[in-house]
């Protein structure tokens, strides 16, 4: 019965990815029939086409089986669009597994941004349908409200899901209303590598994540390597996001680090820094395993923080500029900021945004 409904999802994928087409009284975009690449927050676009995927297909062959499910979430994925319309309508299928302590709203939900006339990003309210997985999911989002409504096309930021692979989506708009899909630029991008937390979870729903809170707030373009329960700063991960023009680099991995070796967690840290390097000589962001509930006490964390703090200090030392540094006190978080005791929610996510934010300032000032 899975692989007759993933056939038909197929099937109908490849019906709408021909053109924009009319269906009653609303014209259906699909962001994969464009002229040029309109998928923001990924690389490798010229290998990546009708994919929202976040790594290459030739990473499969070098990758472990769980980093390589896990880059076909769209995590950080978002299209850009203009538009008049007083009412836009998505759809999309998803793929994922549910979680107990994370809202489909964020594991496969999709989120809706307009910049409004002061240039400040707000969240569109949507009316959404049942968010199953291998299912076609409607979002409504209702545009003509006195706080977000404009007289001319105003600019959509809209968030694909954090823990799902999006097989295929539409936007659409009601006839007489235009839609125009903005191509990706030359924008290089700060590149995020890093676990669950990075990839999302637990926020309510995609645009929470902090990842997309920094990005909007700062309007640069990140693009989000989290991978839950595998970011463990692997030299083939490395080597694949060393190919990416990037501005800069945040490393976040610690979380994930906790069962291997001293050694391995050095030696890790070490090439990786010597291989970017060798790649671009760009800023480069370390963060430690910040102190939540569940970390304060937790031996491993205690050793990968001390672990990096050493490794940061000797690179210091040895001439490496342009490194930067993020302490578990810094990004520590409150109960009341968590799901299980690490995992943020929203409110752990904005915290989160706001020293990330703050740093990134002074290092691309």
């Amino acid at each position: 019965m899975r692989r007759f409904v993933l056939l038909l999802v197929a099937l109908f994928g490849a019906i709408t990815l021909r053109a924009e087409h009319k269906e009653g009284s609303y014209v259906w975009h699909n962001p994969q029939t464009q002229n040029s690449c309109v998928v923001h927050g990924q690389g490798w676009s010229d290998q990546l086409r009708g994919k929202y995927w976040r790594l290459p297909e030739r990473a499969e062959q070098s990758v472990r089986k769980s980093v390589w499910r896990l880059s076909k979430h769209s995590a950080g994925l978002h299209l850009r669009f203009k538009s008049d319309a007083e009412q836009i309508k998505v759809r999309y299928v998803p793929t994922f597994g549910e979680m107990s302590h994370f809202a489909n709203t964020g594991v496969a939900g999709m989120d809706l941004y307009l910049r409004n006339s002061k240039g400040e990003w707000r969240y569109c309210e949507g009316r959404r349908s049942a968010i199953k997985s291998n299912d076609t999911v409607t979002f409504t989002f209702n545009i003509r409200t006195p706080e977000l409504w404009r007289d001319s096309k105003s600019e959509f930021y809209l968030y694909l899901p954090l823990y799902a692979q999006t097989l295929w989506c539409e936007v659409g708009v009601a006839q007489g209303s235009d839609l125009e899909f903005v191509p990706k630029g030359d924008q290089s991008p700060i590149v995020a590598f890093g676990t669950s937390i990075l990839q999302g979870g637990c926020a309510s729903r995609p645009g929470m994540a902090w990842s997309n809170i920094v990005s909007r707030t700062l309007d640069v373009p990140i693009l989000n390597f989290g991978f839950s329960g595998n970011g463990r700063f692997e030299p083939e991960v490395v080597t694949l996001i060393g190919e990416l023009d990037a501005a800069m680099y945040i490393f976040a991995c610690l979380p994930n680090m906790g069962k291997m070796s001293e050694e391995q967690i050095v030696s890790n840290i070490r090439e990786g820094v010597k291989h970017l390097r060798q790649q671009r000589n760009v800023p480069i962001l370390f963060c430690e395993q910040y102190a939540g509930v569940a970390e304060a006490m937790n031996h491993n964390a205690q050793r990968n923080n001390r672990l990096l703090r050493e490794v940061y200090g000797q690179l210091r030392k040895s001439g490496v500029k342009d490194i930067y540094y993020l302490t578990a006190e810094q990004l520590a978080l409150p109960m009341e900021a968590t799901v299980d005791g690490t995992h943020p929610t929203d409110y752990g996510m904005v915290l989160i945004a706001d020293v990330i934010s703050k740093k990134l300032r002074k290092i691309l000032k």
